[in-house]
């Protein structure tokens, strides 16, 4: 059984930067110097070159600290390094492991006793009986050869046939699957998904693709041709689906990485592959691939439309096929994509279209964005990343200021609009104080704030007059204008002390004082309380408690 720091260790592509996990393959692949690695309470030094790299398992997290540390501009192409060396570290040790095991004489076992029975049988006719055993009884015969498939068999197509062996064609003679069927497909599945884990961690990709693609074919036939779901099968189907999407972000050899996505559209074409939900599919890694071409993204999405109009009108599954066929490149009616919504989860479809990176008709039917605040939100941040990655920040801005309507949190709406260019901003000011008008003047301060938008800021502080955002905002003000500073101070303190009397006026002024000496107004802070004193010599409370 692997080590809980080895099974972070084989998913490390995920953890990783893709540039920085790049690089540090390539160093590990092409690497000369010497590495050594000791272990001490539970973690390992890795020692380089030039530095040492700690990696321990904390709080269920892979913890990695170089020494001396990495500055944050470079890369981490050495932590991938010394990961990787960890790796194949404790995977020999493994092995070793397992090896060591296996040459100890086995220890006698009142529970099981069929230990001492094997060993007091010669091989030859333990193989005999196997071999009697599995000409009886076909299902023991499946699984023994799941059990060894990987290493026995060189053949492209034998986790196919054995599949099809345990799950027939149906047919009249045979409409039905027995519980023992189900019950060896389930077993043989979670055997041939614990191999193909084994084939990720070595790296063995050809081999896995193999044994995933039966897999995922033979998961569609069974679940849709028999209409047979069960939580097993579900659990080996989303495992492989993680590791196909895992692989296919890899930068595997193009002629197989162009048998990938030929081999998966031709899945996709299957009569039998349709699927209650767009989400635990191959769609989004073919619709993400990068060698997938417009022919066979054609062929898809036709192959799709002709299964739609075969799906029964009360399917769950129907709405979310609809519109992604709909987004994706079919010009429609309004009142289709009403049809298409009104009677659907589109929160999921919309998700799943998101990743897909289906966005072309959202443009033509912005309409329809008026029907569904959730739907609104959820389009608009769409379509804005969409435009930004093409760098049409005009657009960008637009579904922006659509989404900004929706977005409760300041944080993640200010940390998105700032990767619109500032001269786009500017030129859009009425649009972006329109759309942030049903906010707080607080937080359309913390927005104006974050995009640099300091006329706006300085705009929104003179008209509501509050003390409480000059004084929040103003050491950023003075980079950008002093003298706007100094003069709401100024016109403030006077308006105050023209309303107000009595000792809290004079303490909420002198704390006033304060804080403007503590922003660097020193100076203009002694000549305020001068103008003051000089304008309210009437006022000998004032003359006399607000100090020099």
């Amino acid at each position: 059984m692997e080590s809980p720091l080895l099974q972070k260790l084989l998913f490390l592509e995920s953890i990783f930067d893709e540039t920085d996990f790049i690089q540090g393959e390539a160093m590990f692949d092409s690497n000369t110097f010497p590495v050594t690695i000791k272990k001490s309470r539970g973690k390992y030094s890795v020692s380089l070159e030039e530095r040492i790299v700690e990696i321990k398992l904390k709080k269920g997290q892979l913890d990695l600290e170089a020494d001396p540390p990495i500055p944050k501009s470079q890369d981490k192409t050495e932590l991938v390094f010394a990961a990787l060396y960890l790796r194949k570290f404790l995977q020999e040790e493994q092995e070793r492991a397992k090896e060591k095991e296996k040459s100890k004489p086995r220890a006698r076992s009142k529970s099981n006793p069929i230990y001492d029975l094997l060993e007091g049988i010669p091989k030859e006719k333990i193989l005999l009986f196997l071999q009697s055993y599995s000409r009886k009884d076909n299902h023991f015969a499946y699984k023994l050869q799941s059990n060894f498939i990987t290493n026995y068999s060189a053949e492209d197509d034998k986790y196919e046939t054995l599949l099809n062996k345990v799950i027939k064609p149906k047919s009249e003679k045979s409409p039905k699957l027995s519980q023992k069927d189900i019950q060896t497909f389930n077993q043989i599945l979670e055997t041939l998904n614990a191999q193909a884990q084994d084939l990720y961690s070595l790296q063995k990709f050809k081999e896995l693709f193999d044994l995933i693609h039966a897999c995922l074919k033979k998961i569609a036939y069974f679940e849709v041709v028999y209409q047979t779901q069960n939580p097993r099968v579900e659990k080996v189907l989303t495992g492989m689906l993680d590791m196909l999407y895992r692989m296919s972000k890899r930068d595997l050899a193009p002629a197989f990485n162009k048998k990938i996505v030929a081999n998966l559209t031709e899945m996709s074409l299957l009569s039998y592959y349709i699927t209650e939900s767009l989400d635990n599919t191959i769609y989004p890694i073919l619709f993400e691939h990068p060698l997938l071409d417009k022919d066979q993204a054609t062929q898809i999405l036709d192959n799709l439309v002709d299964k739609y109009n075969k799906i029964d009108k009360g399917q769950k599954g129907k709405t979310l096929l609809a519109a992604l066929l709909i987004s994706a490149r079919y010009p429609v009616t309004i009142a289709q994509y009403h049809e298409v919504f009104e009677s659907s989860d589109t929160i999921p479809a919309l998700n799943t279209l998101l990743a897909m990176k289906f966005y072309t008709c959202v443009d033509k039917h912005v309409e329809i964005l008026v029907k569904d605040e959730a739907l609104v939100k959820d389009i608009a941040l769409l379509q804005a990343e969409r435009y930004l990655v093409e760098g049409d920040h005009e657009r960008a801005l637009e579904y922006y200021l659509v989404w900004v309507k929706y977005e409760p949190k300041l944080f993640e709406l200010v940390k998105r609009i700032q990767r619109v260019n500032l001269e786009v901003l500017e030129a859009n000011k009425a649009g972006l104080i329109k759309s942030v008008e049903q906010f707080s003047d607080e937080d359309k301060a913390y927005i104006f704030s974050g995009l640099d938008m300091e006329e706006l800021l300085m705009d929104l502080i003179t008209e509501s007059q509050s003390i409480v955002l000059i004084k929040k905002y103003d050491r950023d003000l003075l980079e950008f204008d002093t003298e706007f500073v100094e003069a709401f101070y100024s016109q403030w303190t006077t308006n105050y002390l023209k309303e107000h009397f009595g000792q809290k006026s004079i303490d909420t002024i002198e704390s006033l004082m304060i804080h403007i000496q503590s922003i660097g107004l020193t100076k203009f802070a002694k000549k305020l309380k001068t103008e003051l004193k000089n304008q309210y010599n009437s006022r000998q409370s004032i003359a006399d408690n607000i100090s020099s």
